[in-house]
Parts: structure tokens; sequence; C-alpha cells
């Protein structure tokens, strides 16, 4: 079952790497394939490589929201 991935945690470190995606907070690390997801939401402040945001975009869609949710911007080179 495919779901949103929604990350608001500003402080979150995001590694993109060919097969998933490993997202570390203060309180856990997860790893969520790219198979189980149908889009990214990241909050605006989080760190990402423009190289990263382009190779997730191709995937899925790629929003940016604000702290409370909002989004602000979207990304979209899907190919599904």
């Amino acid at each position: 079952m495919k779901r949103a991935l929604i990350v608001k945690d500003p402080k979150a470190k995001i590694r993109v790497f060919s097969t998933h995606i490993e997202v570390v907070t203060f309180y856990e690390k997860q790893y969520v394939g790219f198979l189980h997801i149908k889009a990214i939401y990241l909050n605006k402040n989080i760190s990402l490589f423009i190289s990263d945001a382009l190779k997730l975009s191709e995937q899925f869609p790629l929003y940016f929201i604000d702290s409370r949710g909002t989004i602000l911007a979207k990304i979209s080179r899907s190919k599904r």
C-alpha cells in the first residue's frame, strides 16, 4: 500500500539511495522504500541537495510545506 511520507521536523536529515530514503530525526531513524511512497511532503527548512530533490521528483511528487502543513511548492517530474 502506497502512502504519503510527511516530514515536518525542520532538523531532520534526508539521505536518498537508489531504492529507498533514510529519514533521521532526533527521535528515530526510518528507512522507506520507493515502492511504498505515493508522495513526499517535506518541511521547507530541511537541508536537501537539489540533485536529491530531482531524483525524488522523478519517482513521485515532492511537496514543500511549512510548519503547519500548508503546501508552498511542488516539484513533479513523475513517470508514474
